[in-house]
Order: C-alpha cells, then sequence, then structure tokens
C-alpha cells in the first residue's frame, strides 16, 4: 500500500508568533528536553523519555500535512521554538482533532494556545477544508496553569475553545 500523497506545509503568522510544519531539521536539544519534563509531558498522559534527535527528525516526517499535522510554534522576536501542535484531520467525520504542547515555559499562561489556535483553525478551515470540516476537538493541552486544573483560566479557555469550534467549525 502507497501512502498518500503530502499536502502543502502549513506556513503563517500571528502577532507573536510563526506557526509552521516541522521539519526533520526542527528536531533540537529543547524539544528532546521537553520530551523528558514531567510537567510539560504530564498533561498529555504521556510518560517522560529520552528522545534522540534522529528519532525526532523520523517522527516529524511520518506527518503528511494531509491527515496529520505537525505544527511548530515560533516565538517570532527571535524564531525560538516554543512548542507544537498536532492536528488530525478526519475526513470522513469532518472533524479535526488538536494536541498542543507549549514547551518553553517563559511562555506559560501568556495566551499561546489561544493566539496560535485561532490562526490555524481559521487557514486549516479556509486553505485545507474540502468536504468542510464541522468540529475541532482540543482533547490534551500542555502549557500552564491556565490550561490545566479547575481554576478560572481554565474555564475562560474552555468558553473560548467553544466559541472558536461554533465560528469556524459549524456549518
Amino acid at each position: 500500500m502507497t501512502a498518500p500523497p503530502k499536502g502543502r506545509p502549513i506556513l503563517l503568522e500571528t502577532e507573536r508568533f510563526a506557526l509552521r510544519s516541522l521539519k526533520p531539521s526542527d528536531a533540537s536539544e529543547r524539544w528532546q528536553n521537553w520530551a523528558k519534563d514531567p510537567e510539560v509531558m504530564g498533561p498529555l498522559n504521556a510518560r517522560t523519555r529520552e528522545m534522540s534527535r534522529e528519532y525526532l527528525a523520523n517522527y516529524a516526517s511520518s506527518f503528511d500535512n494531509n491527515n496529520r499535522y505537525l505544527i511548530g510554534i515560533f516565538e517570532k522576536a527571535k524564531g525560538l521554538h516554543i512548542g507544537f501542535f498536532i492536528v488530525e484531520v478526519d475526513h470522513a467525520h469532518r472533524v479535526a482533532t488538536f494536541n498542543v504542547v507549549v514547551g518553553d515555559k517563559t511562555w506559560w499562561g501568556k495566551a499561546v494556545v489561544n493566539e496560535a489556535r485561532a490562526a490555524l483553525l481559521r487557514v486549516l478551515r479556509q486553505t485545507r477544508n474540502r468536504k468542510g470540516l464541522r468540529r475541532a476537538a482540543h482533547p490534551q493541552f500542555s502549557g500552564g496553569p491556565e490550561l490545566q486544573g479547575p481554576g478560572l483560566e481554565a474555564r475562560r479557555n474552555a468558553a473560548r475553545t467553544t466559541a472558536l469550534q461554533r465560528r469556524w467549525f459549524t456549518p
């Protein structure tokens, strides 16, 4: 069985961030350190572990920018890689599932996810939406207190997510 053809890479900017499809050359020590950090990996329900750059490069290569996207979040001012989205699109059911990691803890609590996700939803809907996505699900987040626990910020973020789902993914 042959693999489906790869789609065009994602490349977009927000006020503070550049988002783009990750490439094997993006495998870095920063990314390796996130995989070993229980505070970063815990909310994803993923075990911490040592990952080689080769492993991360192969992982990045496994995304096709059609059904599966691995999108890096980069600080625009310095070009620093601070996190990533994993987006899986179920074209048959018209649903996109988003998982996000903000690995750079200096960005926790600074609305990275809200700003980056809104732009990403717009681009996916406008340019990659052949059959009309109906919903975006956001089951797993890693990126600081505003995305975790029962606090006010977590409830506000849930409300923002619901509003984004209605705005961009309702037929």
